[in-house]
């Protein structure tokens, strides 16, 4: 198995290893996963890396009564207090006090560490007949139907990029050789490098994928199921544990239009991404700052003039059209 950071349960078992809580059996077992892919080693690695930055999770037993030897001596070394055969009470009680605090503070560090590794970003979309656009740290657009959700990690983009899916989405996949892009879904998981392609997985609807453009590598997650490799006006369906491929029924000059669009607390640059994806038009920012503000806006059968006049109306732009381009500035 591949482990993968992005996913919580991973997280878990490469903590629970480094915090020398597994059974012999279980650590057996672990390095062997481990040591099946050089991708593995090198995410332990990294990760017992970021474990060391939080502290020696290694818990020992303190020994009260050696520490209070050693710090009585010192004192009576100092003549900071008289020398006497019976260790007051309250010193004992505070020592082991402090004691058991350092182990819950290493407990809690481990703790935390493992669930800022955990922490995930979740995105769905409403019942409403409309399209959720939501841009990836990495680029990639969603592309999220009614009744859908997306969930990834807030570490998206660094090691991996893997994103579980409930419901239908259309992707636009930044390239990136490095890093392959995973959808995760109940039944079937579809890696890609970068393509646009369609996967639906709802609860009362078929698995499929439909690929627009590049090519996919699907894999269903029942045991020993054979994986498809996709290309552009491709279609895979999942059926009784089994895939399907049907070649040239996906036009690979179709877009993902829709009639309502909707986007919460986007970057002006991903929107104005989308629109000119979506409807062919020539939107730009003038600057930066101006492409780094943030809108939450739905259209709705609009005209790429009124959608600009809302988002100028919205955060205060001023739009100049020359030729086919129209320039966002900040007046």
């Amino acid at each position: 198995m591949k482990l993968n950071l992005d996913r919580p349960n991973h997280c878990s078992i490469i903590a629970k290893y480094l915090a020398q809580e597994m059974t012999v059996s279980e650590v057996k077992e672990f390095e062997t996963m481990v040591n099946s892919h050089p991708e593995n080693r090198v995410l332990v690695e990294d990760f017992r890396r970021d474990w060391k930055q939080i502290g020696n999770i290694t818990m020992k037993k303190p020994n009260v009564d050696k520490a209070w030897q050693n710090l009585s001596g010192k004192l009576k070394d100092e003549d900071l207090v008289e020398s006497v055969n019976v260790r007051p009470l309250f010193n004992q009680m505070w020592l082991r006090a402090t004691a058991a605090v350092v182990v819950i503070l290493v407990v809690t560090s481990a703790f935390l560490f493992t669930n800022l590794l955990n922490q995930s970003v979740t995105i769905q979309s409403s019942a409403e007949p409309t399209t959720l656009v939501h841009s990836l740290t990495d680029g990639s657009l969603v592309y999220l139907d009614p009744n859908s959700t997306i969930s990834y990690s807030k570490r998206f983009g660094r090691r991996s990029r893997s994103i579980s899916l409930y419901g239908d989405a259309f992707f636009e996949v930044a390239h990136n050789p490095q890093i392959p892009f995973v959808v995760e879904t109940t039944s079937a998981q579809v890696q890609v490098l970068g393509t646009s392609f369609t996967v639906r997985a709802g609860k009362d609807s078929i698995f499929e994928v439909l690929v627009q453009t590049g090519s996919v590598n699907v894999e269903s997650k029942a045991r020993k199921a054979k994986g498809v490799v996709a290309l552009a006006g491709d279609r895979v369906t999942l059926a009784n544990n089994e895939l399907t491929k049907i070649s040239g029924v996906v036009s690979p000059e179709s877009k993902y239009k829709t009639s309502r669009l909707q986007f919460k607390d986007e970057q002006l640059s991903s929107i104005v991404q989308v629109l000119n994806k979506t409807f062919g038009s020539n939107i730009i920012v003038d600057t930066y700052q101006v492409g780094s503000r943030r809108l939450t806006v739905t259209f709705v059968d609009s005209s790429i003039d009124s959608m600009v006049e809302v988002i100028c109306t919205a955060l205060g732009l001023e739009a100049k059209y020359e030729n086919s381009t129209i320039t966002l500035w900040q007046p």
